[in-house]
């Protein structure tokens, strides 16, 4: 008769535990914060660096994705990153203060050479990352990069 009880009591908390965490949760998505957009820039510029550019277009804005597109296919075959680093990444202080974190701003340094050059350059870039549906997306200029 004990395992009965047991049996019972357990399928009685059932329903709690199958849906006890749904129910406050349902259709809350929480602002991402600092890491995740160190991690989104990181990410973005490694599958970047790697010429991974679908996933790499995974974290850019869905209206600015048709432009991403569009560039990396013009430099495909003849940008070749040797190194990237992210010097710095910072949100919005007004909307910091704001309890907001709306606009990201990161600094990426990317080293590279434009083939059928074997100058290497050097150049900073700066990119604009929004918060959208709980993620870091760049927002990425509709001219591309000026490389």
């Amino acid at each position: 008769m004990v395992p009965r009880r047991w049996f019972l009591l357990a399928l009685s908390w059932l329903p709690l535990v199958a849906l006890g965490p749904g129910c406050s949760t349902l259709g809350y998505v929480p602002e991402p914060g600092y890491e995740e957009l160190e991690r989104s820039v990181d990410a973005f510029s490694k599958f970047v660096r790697w010429k991974q550019y679908a996933k790499a277009k995974l974290f850019v804005v869905p209206n600015r994705e048709r432009a991403f597109v569009k560039f990396t296919q013009s430099v495909e075959n003849v940008l070749d990153i040797t190194e990237f680093s992210v010097d710095d990444v910072t949100i919005d202080e007004a909307d910091e203060k704001a309890g907001l974190r709306t606009e990201g701003h990161a600094l990426v340094r990317l080293s590279y050479t434009l083939l059928p050059s074997n100058v290497y350059h050097v150049k900073v870039i700066e990119q604009i990352w929004i918060a959208k549906d709980g993620q870091w997306m760049l927002d990425f200029p509709a001219k591309g990069w000026d490389l």
